[in-house]
């Protein structure tokens, strides 16, 4: 299996533009041999609490067509950051599209206080996996901070930890210790990947790694280039192509 790590900068509120740029992205990597690409958190809006509800999508909106098609033709997995909306606030959610089958929306179970006033929480439980020729245990963000999101993964059998995240260059430095220290934890890799501009008005930290099952960084991506960083579990080799 190979996974490819999106490392993007998205505008903050143009779904349009943002959509466009992802689909740049993944015709550069189309030939790469991926099973699955997997975007940053809130990649179609970029994150920032303040504009999420006013460009909430609903999960069959057309706009999104052009990613199962990609899917469809390519065979590749393809997975993406949106603010999901509902009756209240909007769920920070990573929909994925599937080549030739349903696709799967995965939503935050475990909210940062911050977000409490924006955004709403998963009724789902938590860790949700995807069962492709391994078991992806998915989580968004602030989820690597509670032990009992990892933890639940590793009671489903995951067999490799992905993480969508939003973070700071503080936030991505605090997250690579703490999951370093998890994988060897659970003897599996971490994969998470970042974005790089802004995030909520700050400077988003890049740094999108690929950590190994002993807790080594195997490669990571500086804090301002776009690339997709691609991991195969066979060779147990990384690769990185720059946008």
């Amino acid at each position: 299996m190979k996974i490819g790590l999106a490392q993007i900068k998205s505008v903050t509120g143009d779904v349009k533009q943002n959509i466009n740029h992802h689909l740049r992205v993944l015709d550069h990597v189309a030939e790469r041999n991926a099973d699955l690409v997997m975007f940053p958190e809130l990649s179609l809006c970029n994150y920032d609490p303040d504009i999420a509800n006013s460009v909430a999508m609903e999960p069959d909106d057309i706009r999104l067509r052009p990613f199962q098609q990609f899917a469809d033709r390519t065979e590749v997995a393809v997975g993406v950051g949106i603010p999901m909306r509902t009756s209240s606030n909007p769920l920070i959610s990573i929909t994925v599209f599937f080549p030739n089958r349903t696709k799967t929306i995965i939503n935050k179970f475990y909210l940062h206080e911050d977000e409490l006033p924006f955004f709403s929480a998963s009724s789902e439980p938590p860790a949700s996996i995807l069962d492709m020729s391994k078991k992806i245990a998915v989580s968004i963000c602030y989820e690597i901070d509670i032990d009992a999101h990892i933890e639940t993964a590793a009671s489903k059998g995951m067999d490799v930890y992905l993480a969508s995240v939003a973070k700071t260059p503080v936030g991505i430095k605090e997250a690579r210790a703490r999951m370093s220290i998890q994988a060897n934890r659970f003897r599996v890799p971490v994969m998470v990947v970042n974005s790089v501009g802004t995030c909520e008005g700050k400077t988003a930290g890049g740094g999108s790694m690929v950590i190994g099952a002993d807790g080594t960084v195997l490669n990571a991506l500086d804090d301002k280039e776009e690339a997709v960083l691609f991991y195969d579990f066979k060779m147990k080799t990384t690769q990185t192509v720059a946008m």
